[in-house]
């Protein structure tokens, strides 16, 4: 594994759209929930963020704020006290190369999400992450950045594809039947 020094994390531009869904298609547990890179590069409320080092880029992170009864349709789930806010950030993928996980890239871009949504007067956020037999994905990232488990939703990937239609990365499933487990906090 090749040592990764990050030297930025910054806006996504147009030109790393395709490295950065390069990124997502490599991890081996997640797909996005509202769509690519792309998607929330032109959201209004939408940030991508990427973390550059001497290797190029090496990691994504994908967000939005969103008001809360969208925020529930999209997490499948009640929503709990602490995301009872009029304006909810929603952490949608934090996904890192392959080869260079395991130097803090994910805390580093989960922390510029966190400064972004303060910026926007955000003050509560949320996440789904898969659960696999491997284990739920993103769930140390979300943890390590304050958020905590409130709900596991079954069948939940079957409803959020992200505009992937293909097998579930973890089960190998047209029609996936893997749970995820959702995810909120104070920012």
């Amino acid at each position: 594994m090749p040592r990764t020094s990050v030297l930025s994390i910054r806006n996504a531009a147009r030109a790393d759209l395709t490295v950065l869904q390069a990124i997502i298609d490599a991890q081996p547990d997640h797909r996005p929930l509202l769509g690519g890179p792309d998607v929330f590069r032109r959201d209004p409320d939408g940030f991508t963020l990427v973390a550059e080092s001497d290797h190029g880029v090496v990691g994504v992170c994908l967000g939005t704020v969103m008001k809360p009864g969208p925020v529930a349709q999209v997490l499948r789930s009640g929503l709990p006290d602490v995301l009872h806010a009029r304006r909810i950030g929603l952490l949608d993928t934090v996904a890192i190369h392959p080869e260079h996980t395991g130097h803090g890239l994910g805390t580093r871009l989960t922390q510029a999400a966190r400064t972004h949504l303060r910026r926007h007067k955000t003050g509560v956020w949320a996440a789904a992450a898969p659960k696999t037999p491997r284990g739920v994905g993103m769930g140390v990232i979300l943890e390590r950045a304050g958020l905590e488990p409130f709900a596991e939703v079954p069948d939940f990937w079957r409803q959020h594809r992200g505009g992937d239609r293909g097998t579930c990365p973890a089960c190998g499933e047209l029609l996936c039947r893997c749970p995820a487990v959702m995810y909120a906090g104070a920012i």
